[in-house]
């Protein structure tokens, strides 16, 4: 909840991160060989200690322990992602879409943000699209279908798309504004 739904710098999400840590940790003495806990981990060594290095071998251990697992896949890429290794992060996304061929929301997501960044535009939408067509409302999908549709030039699918993230940012009670 605190990674997806708060404002980071709010102190009911970081007491949440620093819980989350203490839970997790306490699970790994039992057994560590659960993914989510690393995966918890992660997002810890993330909003806490800003450590990315141990952010991403916490999501390797996760893969590592779960290679059959699509989101395993997924928030690896999406570390890559945010480290501006965009291609690594497709073929992250691309090994879930194997072992989960239906696809979500997320992972259909982080492909689009994925050729968003490497100025794929075309693929972007197209990806953004199958999202959207998920049902997800996540304000990002959005956002970036929004920048792909003005580097496009398709102005007004662009302002729809705006008017659109602005509205499921104020669903989550967080303010707007394209980040």
């Amino acid at each position: 909840y605190a990674y997806n739904f708060l404002d980071k710098s709010s102190p009911r999400a970081q007491t949440m991160f620093t819980e989350a840590k203490a839970f997790a940790l306490r699970a790994k003495s039992i057994d560590d060989q659960l993914p989510s806990i690393y995966t918890a981990l992660a997002f810890s060594a993330r909003a806490i200690e800003k450590d990315r290095i141990e952010e991403r071998r916490n999501y390797e251990i996760s893969l590592k322990l779960a290679p059959k697992s699509p989101g395993s896949y997924n928030n690896l890429a999406i570390w890559y992602g945010y480290d501006g290794q965009p291609k690594l992060a497709i073929d992250l996304l691309n090994k879930a879409l194997a072992l989960y061929p239906k696809g979500s929301g997320v992972i259909f997501n982080g492909l689009g943000r994925a050729y968003l960044m490497l100025g794929d535009n075309t693929n972007a939408i197209e990806w953004g699209q199958r999202a959207i067509d998920t049902g997800t409302q996540l304000p990002i999908v959005f956002a970036q279908l929004a920048r792909a549709s003005a580097n496009l030039g398709q102005t007004e699918k662009a302002a729809l798309y705006v008017n659109e993230y602005n509205r499921q940012m104020a669903k989550l009670g967080r303010k707007s504004g394209i980040y």
